[in-house]
């Protein structure tokens, strides 16, 4: 899908030929270009306006071009509007209509305040959900809301004044969950979640030839099954948490005398 990005205090004058904005299809222009292409009779048809800086204190002029071809005959002019007069705030729009600009361009302009406030009060942090928060602010007589990840969350997208979505910082980066191995404990094995490319949590079990249910920290809970003579007793991970899940098989040899398990003996409390 392609991605839309925001265009927020950038200069007029760039480069041609710089990195694209937009949906990696569209591209800025140095400002001349558009008023040489205006000159020239582009405005009949391929040279478009948008967005308007009606109530805008301060805003930036940006001229567009498709990211195509260097010879395509459109281009845009686009009024970002940076700060509004008293009574207005910044709301942001997006531009697709025209067919031939091949992408999405997002400005902002100023519209009348639909909640107006005085002075510069702020209200408390509130958790919008998980890792996001915001808080409403009286700003230039309007109230408008800031968003923010909160303390150990980054936002999905950083190129966004607003975070859509946080996610946890990741102390531990990895590609996908790790097979279980033994631990440092003796008779518990350890295993690594990995979700969204980030070490999540560490899960623990009892090991082969051992039963219980290991602790959330993996230090304890696990005890070598039962033996019987020299012969160790045996189990699966994953399925012995109950002594009874302990099991002697194979060939035998004690002071009863020696021979061969037709089946797994099982345990018995």
């Amino acid at each position: 899908m392609r991605k839309l990005i925001t265009i927020l205090n950038l200069i007029a004058i760039i480069t041609v030929g710089n990195t694209a904005l937009g949906y990696d299809a569209c591209i800025t222009q140095q400002s001349t270009i558009c008023s040489n292409y205006e000159q020239s009779g582009g405005y009949q048809g391929n040279l478009h306006s948008i967005g308007n800086t009606n109530h805008c204190s301060t805003y930036d002029t940006l001229c567009y071009h498709p990211n195509t071809s260097a010879n395509d005959p459109f281009y845009a002019w686009v009024s970002d509007c940076n700060e509004c007069v008293y009574g207005y705030g910044l709301v942001k729009k997006t531009d697709d209509d025209y067919g031939n600009l091949f992408c999405t361009i997002e400005y902002k302009t100023c519209e009348k305040c639909s909640q107006t406030c005085s002075g510069n009060s702020a209200s408390d942090w509130k958790t919008y959900s998980d890792g996001y928060v915001y808080r409403s602010v009286c700003k230039n007589g309007c109230v408008t809301y800031e968003y923010r990840c909160n303390e150990g969350y980054s936002p999905l997208d950083k190129t966004f004044d607003q975070p859509y979505g946080c996610t946890k910082d990741c102390a531990e980066p990895c590609t996908s969950t790790t097979e279980w191995k033994l631990s440092e404990v003796a008779c518990i094995q350890s295993r690594k979640i990995c979700e969204n490319n980030c070490v999540v949590r560490t899960e623990y079990r009892c090991n082969d030839g051992c039963y219980g249910t290991a602790s959330s920290d993996g230090t304890s809970g696990c005890t070598a099954c039962p033996k019987s003579g020299r012969k160790n007793g045996q189990s699966v991970a994953g399925s012995n948490k109950a002594i009874t899940s302990c099991y002697l098989s194979g060939a035998f040899s004690d002071s009863t005398g020696s021979g061969t398990y037709t089946n797994n003996c099982y345990y018995k409390e």
